[in-house]
């Protein structure tokens, strides 16, 4: 074999080289293009999710607002109702001891409630009750008369 053999066949086995590095550089950049633009698709689910998540809550919120500015129209509402109506009932009068008139007769006399008896109230009852006190009386606080 001759140099210019050798160098023939160094030049095609380099030129051999050289292109199986360029599909293989191809190949590689192909598969980068590939990931990158999964990447970028996952990227934007995410970032659509976060969106529609953003958006559900948001939605929640103004409902959650709605209903409490609801029932605080309705207790307000309640309110002015019970208003109405203590505005419209009587206004309660104080309960007070009803005196007959002067001109109404007592059905019992004064002296049947202090006696049984027709006795005039100033005999006493101490004076009428006294043996029968003296008698109920424990004996360490009696005091003879």
């Amino acid at each position: 074999m001759s140099l210019e053999d050798l160098a023939k066949k160094a030049e095609e086995g380099f030129e051999k080289v050289v292109d199986a590095a360029k599909e293989k550089a191809e190949e590689a950049k192909d598969k980068l293009a590939e990931l990158a633009g999964d990447a970028k698709d996952k990227a934007e689910d995410a970032k659509d999710k976060a969106a529609e998540a953003a958006e559900d809550a948001k939605d929640k919120a103004a409902e959650a607002a709605e209903d409490a500015k609801d029932k605080a129209a309705e207790i307000a509402e309640d309110a002015k109702d019970k208003v109405e109506d203590v505005k419209e009932r009587p206004p309660k009068t104080p309960r007070t001891r009803q005196r007959r008139s002067p001109k109404t007769p007592r059905t019992r006399s004064r002296t049947s409630r202090t006696s049984s008896r027709s006795e005039s109230p100033e005999g006493g009852r101490t004076e009428r009750f006294a043996p029968l006190l003296h008698t109920l009386t424990p004996r360490r606080f009696y005091i003879p008369p």
